[in-house]
Formats: C-alpha cells, structure tokens, sequence
C-alpha cells in the first residue's frame, strides 16, 4: 500500500526533486517505509511506499523494465500476483523481485492495457511507456484505492492524495460549487466531482491514456446484473461459501501481520470466522466504541471475539476524542461528514500497534443486499398491488397535507414513502436524509441558488440508474448503491481513515470473482422471506449462532449530536457564523441559525446536516484560507478566528 504521484509534462516544464518530492511526502503516511522518485525526459514520477510483500529494496519504486523503457508507480495489492508471475516467466520475463509490482511492469510488456481485465485486487497505476510516449492512468474495479488528476496546458499531474495534487499545480483551484452542492447532499464528494475545479478521479473499472494533445477513457470492467443464474438454493449457499473462502485467503496474502476490523455484525464476523477456521494462529480482532453512548458494537464483537477465541482489543473512548478532528480534515483533504470516520480512524490507530494488514467487511452490503432501501422496489410493487394508480396521487397529496413524515416508520409514513417511490426512481424517495435536500432551497443563499439551478445533486443516482434502467428494480438498487455510496463514501472512509495510520485496509467482499457471481444471483433469492441479506445470514449460520444474525442492522455509534450540545458548541459557533463564512456567502445564515437552535433545544437532530456544514468549513480554513493546520489545537479556533 503507498502513495503515487507524478507530472507528465512532454519537455515542457523542467521539475525539480524539491518538487516531485514535495507533492510525494505530503502522502508520508501512505507509505512510511520508503520513498523514491525519479525525473524522466518526459516524466517526474515519486512514490511513498507502505511494505506489505517483498520487504526488501528491491520492490521499491518508481520500478523499471531491464531496458528502462516502461515505468510504473503502483498503489495496492494484486491477489493473483503469484499466478500472473509464472505465466509471465513462461512467457521468457526476468523478476528481480518477489513484488506484485514487478508483474505490472512484465504484465504491460506482454499484454498491454489488457492487463487492466488479468489483474485483481485494489489498485491505483500509473505506467510511463517511454517508446509510445504515453501515460496510462488505471483505477481498481470499484474504486478501493483513490486517484486524481488534472490536466493543465497538455500537462498532466495525478496523485493519490488531492492534496499532493494541488502542491504541484501552478495556481490555487477555485472551490467548485456544484460539488459542494452534492456533498451537502451526499455528506460526501461523489466521483464525478472533486471540491476543486479542474480536478477530476480515473472513475473504477477503467484507465485514461494520455499522449502529446489526447486523452482516451476505456472502461475494463462494470458491475453486470443482466445476465442471470437459476441454481437451487443449495447451490448457490455453496458457490458464494466457496468464493468468500476463497476471497478471504486470497488477502492474507503478506509479509506482515493481520487483522480484522471487527463490528460484530454479519459481514465482519463471518469474514473473522472463516480467516479463524483456516488459521493455525490466533486471529487479532479490534473494535470501537464511545462510552455513555450506545455500545452494541463492542458487546456484539466481544461475544464473536469470545465465541472464536480471537486475540481482541476493545477501545472504549471516553476522553476527548474532537482533538484528532483537524488531523482528519487534513488526511481526507475534501470535506466529508460520515461521522464513522472517526472511530474508524481511531481503531486503526489503534490496530497500527499490532498489525500492518487489516479485513474489513466493506462491500457486504452492497453484494448481498444489506440496507433497507433495497428491498424498497419490493415493498412499493407489493402495495401497487393493492392500491390501483388512479388513488395513487391523490392519496400521496392527503399524507402530504397530513404533514405525514416519510422518513418515520409508522405505516401511513411507509406507505407515503413507497408510494412517492413508485412515481420515479431515485428522485424524492431516494435521497440521502442526513443531507440537506429537504432543505436545498432555504440552505444555499439568494446568489447561489441562482448559481445552481440547473444543477441537480441527484444526478450520480440519475446517471447509473440510467443504464440498468430496464432491469429488476432491485438489482437498478443494488447497481446504483455499488456505484455511488460505496465509492464516495464508505471507500473513501476507509482508505483515508486506515491509511492516514499506515494501515492497508482489503475487503473480501470487493472481490472480483465474488462480485461478479452474486450479480448472476436471481433478486428474489437475496430477500428470501423478506430478510436483508439472506445468503450471507444463512452461510453465517454454519460458524455463528443465528442470536448474532438476525439483528437490527447497526452502524459505528457517533455521539456527535451531543458533541456538538456540549464541548463543540462554542467552536462551531465561531466557525460556523465566522466573519470568514458570512464573506464567503455560502449560505443563508438564518436558516443555518435556525436549524442550530433547533439542534441545541433538543427540538430536531440535526447532527449529520450541522456536522457536514462544521467540516467544510474547517476544511475551508486550512485548504483556502490556510489559517489552521492539521496540528492547530481545536480550542485555539475561536481565538484565530476573531
């Protein structure tokens, strides 16, 4: 795992190292064990390495051919490293390594991008080929591991880090308003935006090819939910066993030790369990809580800890955790408001003393159908049924007068949200209800909103449900979540947070083969008896009692809601109502007023709306006005900002 960075610039810049080397270590965490770079007639490539396989020197980067012709710098793993090696010395290669790097390199040599579909795993490439005069910027097939670029005056600049990007740049982006748009909505930057104009990410599954005045996007590989399988049951409990097995070893594959992320809910337990079952040692466990605050994680993971006899460290914070707030800010380098980002940076602090390697049960629910909103398409054909379409419109206006809350559980709340979700895919049942989309129109200020009417935040549901718009409602569910949520937020969180440790993070449930199998998986046969998850509950049944299964779906506890009450309240206020924010004229700074007082009097939590406004604009102060830094004690603000 490491960070990558580099400036294609054809002869038409001369970069120095200072430069190179500056836009590389502000990645240092990424890869704490070495660091290189190297100056090209037609390239600066650098790296920050992470050791992971093949500790010696010999697997560091920038890494050449034996003819110093083809280039790579590489951020990742390749499971099938070991496979693609021996085919490559049968085709007559030399390895002077053990790395998974050098099989870039070769692979390149011997099948060209066509390497992109041989290769698996989490990864961020870039490849320099000095004969062809050519960059070619490839990304993982559903975005594990981050990599932007941007393009100025037919030169390229790419890094793993945003902020390592925007070292090298000739001027200052300008913030970009309509990402900003969609991270009030999202909480978070989706990939077709960056916060800074001008910058953009290699979207997953494909690679850019960029030569003297081009530029060529191909895609390599999409989730694929056409194409469908009728097994029994049986059948397909067995199949999807086999390939977690399969996919869970696969990432043990190391020179350091390993760990896993343990919640206590289905995903990370039964991925605990079947690395327990297939190892002759004790397996390290790690998980997270907040004392006075609910803590089902901890006792949930302390039961699996105790039932697999795993070597487990709980962390129950109860000391005043905000302080590592700016040094988050910092590491994500965009605004981003999951709140679970911070345990989860914590528990990777945490895990550091121990292990290098840690599995997380990231993209369960994307695979399996975990969240509620998936079996959504089901629920409102279910009440179709029942509910000709002529009643339809006139019933959603009587709960809509009725002041009926959709987002309740209640069933005139349900059947108002099922309803409106029968008029059109995502739009207004759909959206993100820790942003602010109910309030768009009282949030932005009068300029503004001018500004962003056309543009629609919605628009990455719109896009990807687009193109899988004649197949099953709820596989266009589980497609769209594959290619928006899981990639802006919960990979972003646990790349940035893990890596801002120098902790590799891998998920078996990303894996290529694995994917592409449960795809084929008919709907019904995921949501058998109207249960989230079904197969992954029904495999887990073999190694875990079914009182740990068949539980309310829990997320990371956050008390940031009472955060913001207590310690934060007077810091928020002094940088949210700042002389800074108001110049900046963001918003309409009543309504935000409003929805704070609100929050303070217990009236509406508004924890997740108020906590996205409080990074930005603690992002705001370090990247813009570059007042505060990473190391700037959280106390101090009120006083800077005076």
């Amino acid at each position: 795992m490491c960070g990558i960075c580099g400036i294609y610039h054809q002869g038409k810049i001369e970069v120095t190292p200072a430069q190179i080397c500056r836009m590389r270590d502000v990645m240092v965490e990424r890869g704490p064990d070495a660091a290189g770079y190297e100056l090209l007639p037609g390239i600066a490539l650098g790296h920050r390495r992470l050791k992971i396989i093949d500790l010696t020197d010999d697997a560091n980067q920038p890494m050449t051919n034996e003819d110093r012709t083809i280039w790579t710098v590489y951020n990742g793993e390749i499971y099938n490293y070991r496979e693609l090696r021996q085919e490559l010395i049968r085709a007559n290669h030399y390895f002077k390594s053990n790395s998974d790097t050098e099989v870039i390199i070769h692979g390149y040599e011997e099948w060209d991008t066509e390497l992109f579909q041989k290769i698996t795993g989490m990864f961020a490439i870039a490849i320099y080929d000095m004969l062809r005069n050519r960059l070619i910027l490839a990304r993982d097939r559903v975005g594990k591991k981050p990599l932007y670029y941007s393009v100025r005056q037919n030169i390229v600049y790419f890094a793993s880090d945003i902020k390592a990007l925007v070292t090298a740049l000739p001027t200052q982006p300008a913030v970009s308003l309509t990402a900003l748009d969609c991270y009030l909505h999202h909480i978070a930057v989706p990939e077709q935006h960056t916060i800074f104009e001008g910058i953009k990410k290699i979207y997953p599954g494909s690679y850019q090819i960029f030569t003297e005045g081009s530029q060529k996007e191909s895609t390599y590989w999409e989730w694929n939910y056409t194409d469908k399988i009728d097994d029994q049951e049986s059948v397909v409990l067995r199949t999807c066993e086999d390939l977690i097995t399969k996919a869970v070893m696969r990432r043990t594959i190391s020179d350091v030790p390993i760990g896993t992320m343990l919640s206590g809910g289905v995903d990370s337990s039964l991925i605990t369990a079947i690395l327990t079952c297939n190892s002759t040692q004790k397996i390290r466990t790690f998980t997270i809580g907040f004392k006075n605050y609910p803590l089902g994680d901890i006792l949930a993971a302390r039961q699996v800890a105790r039932l697999l006899d795993t070597e487990h460290t709980e962390i129950v914070l109860d000391q005043n955790i905000i302080n590592n707030l700016l040094e988050l800010v910092w590491q994500f380098g965009e605004p981003f408001a999951d709140s679970s980002a911070i345990p989860t940076f914590l528990i990777s602090k945490a895990a550091r003393e121990y292990i290098t390697v840690m599995l997380t049960g990231d993209g369960g629910d994307e695979a399996f159908g975990g969240y509620g909103r998936t079996i959504v398409p089901r629920n409102a054909q279910i009440l179709a049924g029942f509910i000709p379409p002529a009643i339809r419109r006139h019933l959603i206006k009587v709960l809509r007068e009725l002041a009926v809350d959709p987002e309740n559980n209640d069933p005139l709340s349900k059947t108002r949200y099922y309803l409106e979700y029968l008029q059109g895919f995502p739009l207004e049942s759909f959206y993100n209800n820790m942003g602010f989309h109910k309030y768009r129109d009282r949030l932005w200020s009068k300029n503004l909103i001018t500004h962003l009417d056309n543009h629609n935040p919605l628009h990455p549901f719109h896009e990807n449900f687009r193109k899988v718009s004649t197949l099953n409602p709820i596989d266009q569910v589980l497609f769209t979540d594959g290619r928006t949520r899981l990639i802006y937020d919960y990979l972003v969180k646990i790349d940035r947070a893990t890596m801002a440790n120098s902790v590799e993070c891998r998920s078996p449930f990303l894996d290529t083969a694995l994917l592409e199998y449960v795809a084929k998986i008919q709907p019904k046969l995921k949501f058998k008896n109207h249960q989230t998850k079904y197969l992954l509950k029904k495999i887990s049944e073999k190694y875990l009692p079914k009182s740990l299964l068949y539980t309310e779906k829990r997320g990371f506890g956050v008390p940031v809601d009472l955060w913001l009450q207590n310690e934060l309240r007077g810091i928020f206020e002094s940088v949210v109502f700042s002389r800074l924010a108001l110049r900046r004229g963001y918003f309409n700074y009543a309504f935000l007023q409003q929805i704070w007082n609100e929050h303070l009097s217990g009236k509406v939590n508004h924890k997740h709306r108020l906590w996205a406004i409080f990074w930005l604009e603690l992002w705001h102060l370090m990247f813009i006005e570059k007042i505060i830094a990473r190391d700037t004690p959280i106390s101090d603000l009120g006083k800077i900002l005076k």
